[in-house]
């Protein structure tokens, strides 16, 4: 359950489309690696993110007291958290540059790290670990599908500033359902003989 804190004022129209890309990179990012996807809302402060999933508290008690396999079976869930955290940030990036300052994402990096430093054996590891997952989201975003994604849901966060779990899977879904419709209609299209053609 997130928690919220005040309410959030944009000074632009910009910045809002902004956020919306940051909190819909979180959703898709969800949506790639099977973590349920979440209400959204940008108008509000989040102080505890609803997609950290895990408290890295919770994930460094039981580290000692697993099997092998069941830690790495852990170490994937928290990486897999942990790249949904650093996904807002690679969206908004990928939106536009400009509109990420220093302090964005902090947070989320932050937690990121959190979940992760009890895999890693020093500070050095960590920042590899950090740096090697903000590489993934960054990847993703450059998948023209997960691309279209982020901006469909952005696109409706924009507009409406808060979406349900349901209308952010909804939208995800219908995305996908346009796209595969028209790749089917693109590739069932008769191709023309170069003299149909010149015709």
């Amino acid at each position: 359950m997130s928690q919220f804190k005040g309410t959030r004022q944009f000074r632009s129209r910009a910045a809002l489309v902004a956020a919306a890309h940051h909190e819909a990179g979180h959703a898709v990012a969800a949506f790639f690696v099977r973590i349920p996807v979440v209400r959204l809302d940008i108008t509000k402060c989040v102080t505890r993110n609803p997609f950290f999933g895990a408290n890295a508290d919770q994930v460094q008690d039981v580290v000692a007291r697993l099997s092998s396999d069941k830690l790495d079976k852990l170490r994937l869930k928290a990486e897999r958290l942990a790249l949904v955290r650093l996904a807002g940030a690679a969206a908004q990036r990928r939106h536009r540059p400009s509109s990420v300052r220093e302090t964005h994402g902090i947070k989320d990096l932050a937690e990121a790290a959190a979940l992760l430093k009890c895999f890693c054996s020093d500070e050095e590891e960590l920042r590899t670990y950090v740096y090697l997952l903000q590489l993934r989201a960054k990847s993703l975003f450059e998948e023209p599908e997960a691309w279209k994604l982020v901006k469909a849901v952005a696109k409706r966060l924009a507009e409406q500033q808060t979406l349900s779990a349901e209308e952010t899977a909804r939208t995800i879904y219908e995305t996908l359902l346009t796209e595969t419709r028209a790749r089917h209609a693109a590739h069932s299209r008769p191709k023309l003989s170069g003299s149909q053609s010149a015709q």
